[in-house]
């Protein structure tokens, strides 16, 4: 039988155990608890007169973690399991693996051997790599281009794992030795090369290198001027040591302690950060979890710029004796892109996706395509929604962002992703074109009314144009507001002025000099000018397209050279400023225009005359205040009267 005062003991010291809890106080040595049997538990209450005390149960350790899992407040305090890199619960659950892998407590400590150094511009491109054209200078390594399809600057090292397993691998250089020097640098002069040498050594940039799946293009919205769009990025690179050493302790205990979440919380110290420019609405963005292995996994690549089974000299890089992290993002977003309508319905656009690595901390990088299959993208078509549009053709690019464009000159790791389209202009052709040019065509029969039926010549011409106006409508609310005409504009322009024009000259059928001759030659100088008139906009129509078709092979740069053209810059300055408001109260800074690299001198020149007639305007509001323009971008004087 159970001792009453050893139950009333339990029963105070869980009561106490569930406040400290609450109160987030640390609760009284769990070891304390006394285990009682359903059975001793019953006859304590027959002991107590069956008092409705409560009465908890102690139980196990592992039974105790079990429910801790799956008990709100418990979930609530602790990390998520399947956080996302980047988070906070994720940075959480890394200190924790960081505990595991960071506590050197018999671990065999042993520097690693450093056998050889490979440059990037001592490699040579991989002849499964080659195009077809042999003489190609995309075949060879140019050393002032980092652009080279190669695996970057190189260290094979011989190193020792914590459990004293020793490996022999390529891992990429993390600094570069004090005799380097830089390839664009060597034909410069001495002079410039001391200067140089004072200054602090580059970085050796990491390659990263991807492979891209678009799985759906959708809602092409040719008024908000967005589409949407679904795909994963493949992210491969090698590791550094302290990586890769790191991921290996992690793995051998997560398997040693029989606790896989070891290794799926493992992450590398760097990995790429990327910002998608032109993102207007984020639907997805997470990076892949693969069971027991994580975010971010360790693999061999045995075909890895090579053949499966090929012998590699020494002296070059062979994958399998590389490791590579390899992690997936997959995303599906809504992006801004700005249509160029000039040419519609005969245009074509370019849907954009452009990325930038922007990771701070030192470490550069470089993207370049994946190297194990040729085909390292790919657009799926099967399941994207553009009715209205044509994919024709997809560019990939890989660069730098423009350091022009930041005001500390930083450029930017860059991938930029331009699907070509082509719009399907026949139905717009049939729907519009050929209602118009009815229209125009009905506008006819007023000639079959004469002088006596002048009201009734009069009112069809009117219904007609009204129609016109009407039906145009259409048009106008399925394209967003452009500061240009586009060529349905014109077209519908045209037939508005032909309207007008017979019925300006149906209103002088009263006058005096009007004959019936004059208004059988005007009919057929109608017939013979809308003749004329449609013919001469298909032909443009025609050259329009064959204009736009050349847009499907523009690079950003020549994308951006169309564009942009007329779109200068905003900046502001500090020497620019002012005091302005009541009495003198603010300061403001005058933001002035800079053109475009694109633009030509007359722009230049318009772009001239409107910042100076905007200071003009400065100048004025800053004596309404009181104050000596004069005196303007430095302090002005005070001038109001005391």
């Amino acid at each position: 039988m159970a001792d009453p005062e050893k139950l009333d003991n339990y029963i105070q010291l869980t009561a106490d155990t569930s406040a400290a809890i609450e109160e987030d106080q640390p609760a009284t040595d769990a070891t304390d608890f006394v285990t009682l049997s359903a059975e001793s538990v019953e006859e304590a209450f027959d002991e107590q007169n069956k008092t409705e005390s409560p009465v908890v149960v102690k139980k196990d350790t592992a039974e105790q973690e079990e429910e801790e899992k799956y008990d709100p407040k418990m979930r609530d305090l602790a990390p998520k399991l399947h956080a996302q890199p980047g988070t906070l619960d994720k940075e959480k659950r890394v200190e924790m693996v960081a505990q595991v892998v960071e506590n050197k407590d018999g671990d065999i400590e042993k520097e690693s051997v450093l056998i050889r150094r490979l440059y990037d511009k001592d490699q040579k491109v991989p002849k499964v790599v080659h195009s077809k054209d042999e003489k190609s200078r995309l075949n060879e390594v140019d050393p002032n281009w980092k652009y080279n399809i190669t695996v970057g600057d190189l260290e094979l090292r011989k190193i020792t794992h914590y459990d004293g397993t020793e490996e022999t691998l390529w891992f990429p250089m993390e600094k570069y030795p004090k005799d380097w020097v830089d390839p664009a640098e060597e034909d410069a002069p001495k002079d410039d090369k001391k200067k140089k040498k004072k200054g602090k050594p580059p970085t050796p940039p990491r390659k990263v290198f991807i492979a891209m799946k678009i799985k759906r293009v959708s809602a092409v919205d040719n008024i908000a001027e967005t589409f949407r769009m679904r795909f994963h990025i493949y992210f491969n690179w090698l590791p550094t040591e302290e990586d890769y050493k790191s991921h290996y302790k992690a793995k051998t205990e997560a398997k040693k302690q029989n606790k896989p979440q070891i290794l799926t919380d493992w992450e590398p110290k760097w990995y790429p950060h990327l910002e998608f420019q032109n993102m207007i609405e984020e639907h997805t963005k997470e990076w892949e979890l693969y069971p027991e292995e994580g975010f971010f996994r360790i693999q061999t690549f045995k075909d890895f710029g090579k053949k499966k089974g090929a012998e590699i000299p020494e002296t070059e890089f062979d994958s399998e004796k590389a490791r590579f992290i390899r992690a997936k993002l997959e995303c599906e977003m809504t992006f801004a892109e700005e249509l160029e309508l000039q040419s519609f319905p005969f245009d074509c656009q370019d849907l954009s996706c452009v990325i930038h690595e922007r990771t701070t901390g030192g470490v550069r990088c470089i993207f370049l395509p994946e190297l194990r299959k040729p085909n390292f993208a790919s657009v799926d078509p099967r399941y994207s929604v553009i009715d209205e549009w044509d994919l024709e053709t997809a560019v990939i690019e890989f660069g730098d962002a423009d350091p022009n464009a930041s005001r500390s000159k930083s450029s930017y790791a860059m991938i930029v992703l331009r699907l070509k389209v082509k719009r399907r202009w026949k139905v717009f052709f049939a729907n519009i074109v050929f209602l118009m040019c009815c229209i125009s065509l009905l506008a006819l029969t007023a000639f079959s009314l004469g002088a006596d039926d002048l009201g009734d010549r009069l009112n069809l011409l009117i219904t007609l144009i009204l129609t016109a106006v009407a039906f145009s409508y259409v048009v106008f609310d399925s394209l967003p507001n452009v500061p240009y005409l586009t060529f349905m504009d014109k077209y519908i322009l045209g037939n508005y002025a032909f309207l007008v024009a017979l019925m300006v000259w149906s209103s002088f059928m009263r006058q005096d000099w009007f004959t019936e001759i004059m208004d059988v030659w005007a009919m057929y100088a109608s017939i013979i000018g809308l003749f004329l008139y449609n013919l001469g906009f298909g032909v443009y129509g025609t050259f329009l397209r064959r204009d736009e078709i050349q847009k499907l092979a523009f690079s950003s740069d020549q994308v951006e050279e169309e564009v942009n053209l007329s779109r200068p810059a905003l900046r502001f300055d500090y020497t620019k400023r002012q005091r302005s408001g009541k009495n003198g109260r603010l300061l403001s800074f005058i933001g002035y225009t800079v053109a475009s690299q694109y633009m030509d001198e007359k722009q230049k020149a318009v772009l001239t005359k409107k910042q100076s007639e905007l200071d003009k305007l400065y100048t004025q509001q800053a004596s309404i205040h009181g104050y000596d323009a004069s005196e303007i971008p430095t302090s002005p004087s005070m001038l109001a009267v005391k």
